[in-house]
């Protein structure tokens, strides 16, 4: 059962997805234009080890980020959300590398500074208000190969 302030870390977290901008945190340094040629490329890595190094990637990035921020997260489990937060780094690990390998979404709130870290295997974005306040995440997720760029839509 889900508290009140859990609730409304939810509320904010749905609010910053919906109205604030959005930045894609991707593999490649821009939108792929071709589609074709980009999901055949992803159904490659989809059926490689690769996502077991890509959710070791987000892994590395979330242990950098940790130390700066406070983070709640979120994830669906047969339609039951769940809320983590002061669960042992091991633990945490364990349950986001299996969320990330399995293509199931992870959403995780940095209350203080109204950014939310949406990550769906591939799929991983950062929505926020303010660009200033994300250039410390930016600057951690790049540090470990990834780019970060502005999504079109």
């Amino acid at each position: 059962m889900m508290d009140n302030d859990n609730k409304l870390q939810e509320n904010l977290m749905e609010h910053i997805l919906e109205v604030g901008e959005c930045w894609v945190i991707d593999l490649f340094p821009r939108q792929i234009q071709n589609f074709k040629k980009y999901k055949m490329l992803e159904l490659y890595l989809l059926k490689t080890k690769n996502r077991k190094l890509y959710a070791q990637k987000i892994i590395e990035c979330l242990w950098k980020i940790i130390p700066y921020y406070d983070l709640y997260i979120w994830f669906v489990e047969r339609t039951k959300k769940i809320y983590l937060h002061d669960v042992p780094f091991v633990k945490l690990e364990k349950i986001i590398k299996k969320k990330i390998t399995k293509d199931e979404t992870i959403n995780i709130l940095i209350e203080a500074y109204n950014i939310v870290i949406q990550i769906q295997l591939y799929n991983t974005s950062i929505h926020f208000e303010q660009y200033e306040d994300i250039l410390l995440i930016k600057e951690i997720v790049e540090h470990e190969g990834f780019y970060v760029w502005k999504s079109p839509i």
